[in-house]
């Protein structure tokens, strides 16, 4: 993952924000930072970068996404969302194992695609097993509310169980 640096105040202008196009001035502070073989990126302190923003890795990019979306969830809804994109990403490593040559599925990076198609596999099955609570179920608003909670609170705590 690459380290992001912060600049304080710029000595001179360095061109546009990467994101939000705003341009960076003298005088103004800054964050950057670099991949190895790649081009500097530069933002605006308005735009500070994600976790996905910070890495080259399209799996990677994608987890981090999901999983600053999971903290977000507010309804089941948004987890169906979240089940269909982990099932997507999953399914993009279990492609990119299945296209590899027979004799490189069995070394390193063969498994570890297989464990993340399976990590995630095992992870929307965990998140789609948390059932949302049905208010008629309850005989009052306070503790449907309390349900509501709790099933948001594991939701929260669902974590990808994979290594990466």
């Amino acid at each position: 993952m690459a380290r992001v640096q912060r600049v304080m105040k710029c000595r001179k202008a360095q061109g546009p924000c990467s994101k939000c196009g705003k341009e960076i001035q003298v005088g103004d502070p800054y964050l950057y930072w670099e991949f190895k073989m790649g081009p500097t990126v530069k933002r605006c302190t308005a735009c500070p970068p994600k976790r996905s923003d910070l890495t080259r890795s399209a799996f990677l990019g994608g987890l981090y996404d999901i999983q600053d979306r999971l903290a977000e969830v507010e309804d089941s809804g948004d987890v169906e969302n979240l089940v269909a994109d982990i099932q997507s990403l999953g399914e993009e490593a279990q492609s990119s194992y299945d296209n590899m040559p027979e004799g490189l599925q069995q070394g390193d990076t063969g498994q570890l695609l297989e464990n993340r198609a399976s990590a995630c596999s095992e992870w929307a099955d965990t998140l789609e097993g948390l059932e949302h609570p049905d208010e008629e179920d309850f005989e009052n608003h306070d503790a449907y509310q309390e349900a509501v909670d709790a099933w948001l609170e594991d939701v929260h705590n669902c974590e990808y169980p994979g290594d990466d």
